[in-house]
This record gives structure tokens, sequence and C-alpha cells, in this order.
């Protein structure tokens, strides 16, 4: 048995069947590899062109966001409930074209803060701040739970010392400023 088995492996039959087994295995193996480099290229190439629309979607999303933001504080701007508040406190207190109070005043355009935070939920703050008393907020409406918080006057606090106020502050009467996302500080803590 020995002997036949030495024979045929020494025939040409089996060096042919072995050459063309190992034939078949190197051609399956470096088909696999193209078909695994190719598949792999291909998922790549996919996830890469996913990646780009989302970006794309994200960034016509803070876009919109940023216009929406932009609209509504020019408006709130050129509110008259805004140019009431600061009539009112330039002049003691009393508004001398329609006779309402300062903290008449605030009520309203906190009310008006509350109705843009309630079509906004991502807002979570919005206040007028002005000029005069080391930037003294003169309104502030609070997203609180559910709800909101009209911030009391006593416990309005002074911003002078932020970076968006002084940009805020040297801006045209039109101008809007952009911050960048701070840690919000209350009573400078």
């Amino acid at each position: 048995m020995t002997i036949r088995w030495r024979n045929f492996t020494n025939s040409l039959r089996f060096k042919i069947t072995l050459l063309a087994c190992a034939a078949s295995l190197a051609t399956a193996l470096v088909m696999s590899g193209f078909a695994y480099f190719r598949t792999s290229e291909t998922s790549l190439n996919t996830a890469i062109e996913d990646l780009a629309v989302a970006d794309r979607r994200a960034a016509l999303q803070f876009g919109e966001t940023f216009h929406s933001m932009r609209e509504d504080s020019s408006s709130l701007a050129l509110s008259p409930l805004v140019s009431g508040v600061m009539r009112s406190a330039a002049h003691g207190g009393v508004d001398p074209e329609s006779g309402m109070t300062t903290a008449q005043w605030n009520q309203r355009l906190a009310t008006q803060f509350t109705v843009l935070m309630r079509s906004h939920p991502t807002y979570s703050q919005v206040r007028l701040i002005g000029l005069a008393d080391n930037g003294r907020e003169r309104v502030r409406v609070n997203r609180a739970g559910r709800g909101f918080e009209t911030v009391p006057g006593a416990d309005m606090q002074q911003k002078s010392g932020e970076p968006y106020f002084q940009h805020g502050a040297a801006l045209a009467p039109d101008g809007v400023y952009f911050s960048p996302i701070t840690y919000n500080r209350e009573n400078n803590h």
C-alpha cells in the first residue's frame, strides 16, 4: 500500500490535480480579498456620502435656527414694548407718551417674551439688557420646567462684564451679534 501511494503521489495526474486545487484556492483567496476590499470601499464611500448629507442637513437647520433667532431679536428690538420700557425708565418710571409705568411696560414685555418662548421650545431664556446701570437686565423670562418664570426686578443682574454685552453695546442699532456659547453665570457664579 505504501508503494502504491508513493507511485500515485509521483504521478502526473496527482501533480496536476494538486496544482489545480492550489490554483483554485489561490483564485478564491484573491477574489475574496478583492470582494472584501471592494465591499469595504463601497461601504466607506456610502458612509461618507451619508455623513455629507447629514452635515448639509445640520448646516441648513443651524442656518434656519440662526435666521429665526436673528428675526426674533430684530422684531423684539423694534417692538413698541421695548421702546416703552426704555422711555419709561428714562423718564423716572413713567412713559410720557402713554402714561404707563416701567412696571406695566415690563409686564407686557415679559408676556411677549413668554409667547416667544412658547413658540420656540429651544429658547431657555429671553431678556432685555439696558445699557445704563452697568448693563442691568430690565426684563428676563426663564423657562422653568414646563412653565415660565418672570424674574422679579430685585433679582435682575448687571451684565456689563460679559463679552456678549460688550460686543452687543458696540453694535449699530439694527445689528445682531451671536456670541459663543458659554456657561450661563447667574450672579457672577
